[in-house]
């Protein structure tokens, strides 16, 4: 059974995948979701050198955006709990000489369809690896996303990373 939209337009791509038999069809064992984004910032601040943003460190996370109040579906729920605790790294990861933070699944939920025609923005961030619907949800405002998006505050404990 492939599930409708219910706000906005598909791509011509997956409004096509939507129409195949057999490929998106959780009847077969699969499920697809489109992703709202990925952050990456790749200038962050250095520890060393204040006020400084350099790329020796780097953090990268996937956002899914909730407008309207909406909720993940059973199949995101799933899906995205299972991605975020495959891609959650906690300590970073050396790569290319640089270290690498991968803060995995964030969920934003806006009360409206944007953060500022919304009275309330939440922040969902996965609390359990035993439980896909133990899900943290913090009221945030519009200067804390925007730092949470930059990876200027950690995901989970909303410390601001900063070297001044």
């Amino acid at each position: 059974m492939n599930r409708q939209r219910l706000f906005g337009q598909d791509s011509d791509f997956l409004g096509w995948l939507r129409q195949q038999c057999g490929i998106l069809d959780s009847k077969a064992g699969f499920a697809a979701t489109d992703v709202d984004f990925i952050s990456h910032a790749f200038k962050t601040f250095d520890k060393d050198v204040p006020g400084v943003r350099t790329r020796s460190r780097q953090a990268m996370q996937m956002i899914e955006v909730k407008t309207r109040g909406g909720t993940l579906t059973s199949s995101q729920l799933d899906t995205y709990w299972k991605y975020h605790f495959i891609t959650f790294t906690g300590e970073p990861k050396r790569m290319c000489g640089c270290e690498m933070h991968h803060f995995g699944v964030s969920i934003l939920k806006l009360s409206n369809t944007t953060p500022l025609n919304s009275e309330s923005i939440e922040w969902g961030r996965f609390a359990s690896v035993n439980s896909r619907n133990d899900i943290r949800w913090t009221q945030i405002d519009i200067d804390q996303l925007a730092k949470l998006i930059a990876a200027v505050m950690h995901p989970d404990t909303f410390e601001v990373f900063t070297n001044d």
